[in-house]
């Protein structure tokens, strides 16, 4: 399997290619001792040498959602929001935290 672009939006292994680079910021803001707003974007790119089975592909991504602290000692959040890629809205539900640390 080729490497893929793994943006939250983007197509899980639509987008791959022989090498391939992406890049995700998220900015969060509190509103409250256990609630956070999030905004996301991101972009990737990958390239291909044999166009005639996998293609190169520019992708960006980007998503808005809520996160709630479920728990404070751990760091742990409970979050919904949707994202939007080149080809399609999803909807994330999660739990933990994106970079798998406490952001507090």
């Amino acid at each position: 399997m080729e490497p893929p672009i793994t943006l939250r939006g983007a197509t899980l292994n639509r987008y791959q290619g022989d090498r391939g680079l992406s890049s995700e910021n998220e900015s969060r803001r509190r509103i409250s001792q256990r609630w956070h707003l999030v905004g996301f974007a991101g972009v990737g790119r990958s390239w291909a040498r044999d166009t005639t089975t996998v293609t190169g592909a520019n992708v960006s991504a980007y998503g808005i959602g809520a996160r709630y602290r479920i728990a404070s000692l751990f760091g742990s959040d409970l979050g919904i929001g949707p994202a939007r890629g080149l080809e399609e809205t999803v909807v994330y539900f999660q739990f933990g935290h994106t970079w798998g640390r406490n952001m507090d």
